[in-house]
């Protein structure tokens, strides 16, 4: 791989992962990762068991069932992601009790690096395909980045590594 001469795009791209790497630095890898966890319990959570929920609240309110599992599903949603919150924060002042904090933040600058390239490849794949109706990134642009085929080869990898789950057993939400 070429590491030529960086253009503005591939600036653009060090400053957002600057960012996630202070940010990460900042928040710790338990936090970051409780995060991202967090927001995935909840929502299954939330799904799974908002039912069970909105049948102990029908003994106590007379409310549109609708509006009552939309209830117990915040309910749920919000609890869950205190209840992660809380232990992630304790994780962390255990690790900075026991003189692993420095190793929480370096890690954690490392996961949010990590994460935000994810973003950035998702946008950049989005970016592709409006790219085949308007011109969102000039070819002269992506041609001449250092950064820009490795975040395609990124948002490939994630595609392919997303469709090997079978669709049938995603719940449906909505």
């Amino acid at each position: 791989m070429y590491f030529g001469v960086m253009n503005s795009f591939d600036l653009i791209v060090l400053i957002v992962l600057a960012y996630g790497a202070v940010r990460g630095i900042s928040k710790g890898f338990v936090i970051e990762l409780a995060g991202i966890v967090g927001l995935f319990l909840a929502l299954y959570g939330a799904y799974q068991f908002g039912s069970a929920v909105k049948s102990v609240l029908t003994e106590y309110v007379t409310w549109d069932p609708k509006l009552l599992f939309s209830v117990s599903f915040l309910f749920l949603f919000i609890g869950i992601l205190f209840g992660v919150s809380l232990l992630a924060k304790l994780l962390t002042k255990t690790l900075k009790f026991v003189a692993l904090g420095w190793l929480n933040r370096l890690a954690g600058g490392l996961f949010g690096i990590y994460k935000w390239c994810i973003l950035l490849s998702a946008l950049l794949l989005v970016a592709q395909e409006i790219n085949s109706i308007i011109t969102v990134l000039p070819e002269s642009i992506t041609e001449e980045s250092v950064s820009y085929p490795f975040l395609e080869e990124m948002g490939r990898f994630l595609i392919d590594w997303g469709q090997r789950f079978p669709r049938e057993d995603t719940p449906q939400i909505i």
